[in-house]
């Protein structure tokens, strides 16, 4: 049995309910950020970039198993809107407002997305912004400000050199 027909109910589930809430700008429903802390409103048009890209790649792959045109039209609006939003580098989140800090889930958008290439001048310079903003005190923090108080800054165990090298293997 393929995997694609010994997932599909579940496959079909997941696609359906992402499209149902999905309607053509942003999500139809109140969303929470990767790291649970911030709120996107539909009323609003919010969208985070790195769920956006996510959700974007995950209807993509679907109908790449099940081909679908509903999910295929659907991804294909996300990443035209990440596409055609950014300019010169990505931030957080985007709609009437914008949330233009850095944060570390825009790593997300080449790997595991894959949504942006990681030679993409906007990608670039978003990776030059990240290490500048957020790599701090041997560790690479997940947004701007970031208040989380946990082992890995207090005992840096996070050591820079390995920060270095996933930043390198983006940056190229």
């Amino acid at each position: 049995m393929e995997k694609s027909s010994k997932y599909s109910p579940f496959i079909t589930k997941c696609a359906n309910a992402l499209v149902k809430i999905w309607n053509g700008k942003c999500f139809k429903v109140v969303n929470e950020c990767v790291w649970e802390e911030r709120l996107c409103f539909p009323d609003l048009e919010e969208n985070f970039t790195y769920t956006l890209a996510m959700v974007s790649r995950g209807l993509s792959c679907a109908h790449e198993l099940i081909p679908n045109k509903k999910w295929e039209q659907a991804s294909k609006e996300m990443k035209q809107i990440l596409e055609n939003k950014f300019r010169n580098n990505f931030y957080r989140s985007f709609g009437k407002l914008d949330d233009t800090r850095m944060d570390a889930s825009l790593l997300g958008l080449v790997f595991p997305s894959g949504i942006i290439n990681a030679k993409d001048k906007r990608m670039k310079k978003t990776v030059k912004l990240i290490e500048k903003d957020l790599v701090k005190d041997g560790g690479l923090h997940r947004y701007e400000n970031d208040e989380y108080d946990g082992w890995m800054w207090k005992k840096k165990r996070i050591a820079r050199k390995e920060v270095d090298i996933g930043l390198c293997l983006i940056s190229g």
